[in-house]
């Protein structure tokens, strides 16, 4: 009837036509994102992601072709586990990571003393931290690549002797207690963190953290030196106690003291800025809560100034505080040539950040 014809008439007149587009559109826009909500064949990945609120940049492959690419489509990683989130944007330079999306959807953080664990994590920890690491100029002796062959080799095999002698398992207990977690999903390792109790020297404001083979040294020295009957009395006593007679042993100026340290934090790139790291982190202050008892009331830790995003975590997220700053300082880099790898000193400033457990 006429009624019918009207109808007609207003859905094809040109305001009916672009509510029809604009429908179809919403339409597809809404099957699109349902796509992107499934685990994915493969994405890119954009390093940095600065502005995205700890996200991280990446576009959608499908059928071969980068959306992400062509399209500049940008999505947004927020947590582990979260929603895939999209906007309008530009992608950037990226790189293409041909792997499931479910590789950070979970995970689980476990300690570990196992001499097989570190050694796998050795070689994880070369990959993730030197041949990716987040600090500036740290890889100019790698020649801007990743570590190949027979170099490989070499400084895992070093790195897996340090992450051994740190948190290997003794046949007795260790007199400064040290703990390394590592953080495992369905494509293997995805990051790792050590943390131990360290001799600290204060000297006019200055602070030093002994390596750890120092401070058990100065510990197996003083009792050592004592005799039996001594050091059978104190041998049961509480940590504190026992380090404030070693402490008070020594001789010249400077002011001794205990303190967790948190060191070998590592994350695979392929995790980064989805919340893994503070994770880790907040597993060492966990564990920290119960060492000896509730001795310890914070935990310190060494970073590169160089080292922008571990600045920001350990500032921002975590709620360190810089307690000092050394300008004169000395870091570890690596140099590789061919077949060799040496690890050596360069001068640059380390900042010493302090977080005080609730």
């Amino acid at each position: 009837g006429s009624l019918d014809r009207e109808y007609l008439n207003n859905l094809l007149s040109l305001e009916g036509r672009v509510l029809v587009f604009v429908l179809g559109l919403l339409g597809f826009l809404l099957r699109l994102y349902d796509i992107l909500r499934l685990d994915l064949l493969g994405f890119w990945v954009e390093e940095g992601g600065e502005g995205m609120d700890g996200g991280m940049k990446v576009g959608f492959v499908a059928y071969g072709v980068g959306l992400g690419n062509r399209y500049g489509l940008r999505l947004r990683v927020n947590r582990v586990g979260s929603r895939v989130l999209w906007s309008p944007g530009s992608l950037g330079r990226c790189r293409r990571v041909l792997a499931q999306a479910s590789v950070t959807d979970s995970y689980v953080i476990d300690k570990t003393d196992d001499y097989g664990a570190l050694q796998d994590c050795a070689s994880f920890f070369v990959d993730s931290f030197w041949a990716a690491s987040t600090t500036d100029n740290v890889k100019e002796g790698l020649g801007g690549s990743s570590l190949k062959g027979d170099a490989h080799r070499q400084l895992v095999s070093k790195q897996e002797e340090d992450l051994s002698s740190r948190y290997g398992r003794l046949t007795g207990k260790r007199r400064l207690s040290t703990s390394f977690f590592i953080a495992r999903g369905e494509q293997g390792i995805l990051g790792c963190v050590g943390i131990e109790v360290a001799v600290v020297k204060e000297l006019n404001g200055a602070y030093e953290v002994l390596p750890r083979e120092v401070g058990e040294r100065l510990f197996s020295s003083t009792l050592g030196a004592m005799s039996g009957p001594v050091r059978n009395s104190i041998r049961k006593s509480p940590l504190d106690e026992v380090a404030a007679i070693v402490f008070d042993a020594q001789e010249g100026e400077g002011k001794y003291s205990l303190h967790p340290v948190l060191s070998n934090l590592a994350v695979s790139p392929n995790a980064r800025r989805l919340g893994l790291g503070k994770k880790l982190c907040e597993a060492c202050e966990e564990e920290v809560r119960t060492w000896n008892e509730g001795l310890f009331k914070d935990i310190w830790l060494i970073v590169e100034d160089a080292n922008g995003p571990a600045k920001k975590l350990y500032e921002e997220k975590l709620g360190y505080r810089l307690l000092w700053r050394d300008e004169d300082a000395y870091s570890v880099r690596i140099l590789s040539s061919g077949s060799a790898v040496q690890v050596i000193s360069v001068p640059g400033t380390q900042l010493l950040f302090v977080k005080d457990l609730q």
